[in-house]
């Protein structure tokens, strides 16, 4: 039976998988697949339902935007909580992205336009982040605890129009510092006092080939993770860095400008 219907629709990642599996194939398999269990328990306790596993990727349905959110606040900060436990570098790091948008239910899949922006929303957080669609934004009300960052308009592939997105994070009356899922990945534009600051540039794509610019952009986003493991750094955010792609750049300028003493580039 297909249902065609409007819907929330939360999409999920695992950032850098790739590397997390090529360290220890079967313990990487293992805690991704725990990861994902962790997150369908967070949106079954607020009335979602997981309609797919993907991989290294996670599709569910939510009838609130304001639900969707919950679930995924809520899981970002246990999985930060978990991912402290462990020793090793294979510690699954979420992005999540949430939409609204016509969806088209069939065979047990789930298709169409809310789950496409859904998942390019995804792929503009930062690991451990959350980003939502403006409709979801305007329809959460106001008293709910929750903070939005505007990321502006983006140009999202696959979506005609340009998208407004926000980046969305508990507010400071609903846990403090600590529930900021941000937390270990450097805050933007505000490096720790007494700590040397870094920020990793989107690394050039010099293959000639458009397609390869998300693998370009894969690798910078795994050292900004993999960097961010290091207490002794403050590492900058991904969307301050990424603005400089595709420009020339002086490292120099973009040190003062990032208030930061190292600058990584590469290609």
């Amino acid at each position: 039976m297909n249902e065609r219907k409007l819907a929330v629709i939360l999409h999920a990642d695992v950032v850098g998988s790739t590397h997390l599996v090529v360290q220890d194939e079967t313990l990487a398999h293992e805690r991704i697949q725990g990861a994902f269990r962790r997150l369908s328990e967070c949106i079954e306790s607020l009335g979602g339902a997981t309609r797919e596993l993907r991989g290294d990727a996670l599709v569910a349905e939510f009838s609130k935007a304001s639900d969707a959110i919950s679930a995924a606040l809520t899981f970002q900060k246990e999985n930060s909580a978990h991912n402290q436990g462990i020793s090793d570098l294979i510690r699954p790091e979420l992005r999540i992205g949430i939409a609204m948008g016509e969806v088209l239910i069939a065979d047990e899949t789930i298709t169409g336009e809310g789950v496409v922006l859904a998942q390019r929303l995804e792929q503009l957080a930062e690991p451990h982040g959350i980003c939502v669609q403006s409709a979801v934004h305007d329809t959460v009300p106001k008293r709910l605890p929750f903070r939005f960052e505007d990321l502006g308009e983006s140009k999202l592939k696959g979506i005609i129009n340009p998208v407004r997105a926000y980046r969305v994070f508990d507010s400071p009356a609903a846990g403090g510092a600590e529930s900021d899922p941000r937390i270990g990945i450097g805050h933007e534009m505000k490096p720790e006092p007494d700590k040397p600051a870094i920020a990793v540039l989107p690394f050039t794509n010099m293959s000639g080939d458009l397609e390869q610019v998300y693998f370009s952009d894969g690798i910078t986003e795994d050292i900004i993770t993999e960097l961010s493991h290091f207490r002794e750094l403050s590492v900058i955010a991904r969307n301050s860095s990424f603005v400089y792609r595709d420009k020339a750049v002086d490292v120099i300028e973009i040190g003062r400008t990032l208030n930061v003493e190292y600058v990584l580039e590469g290609s």
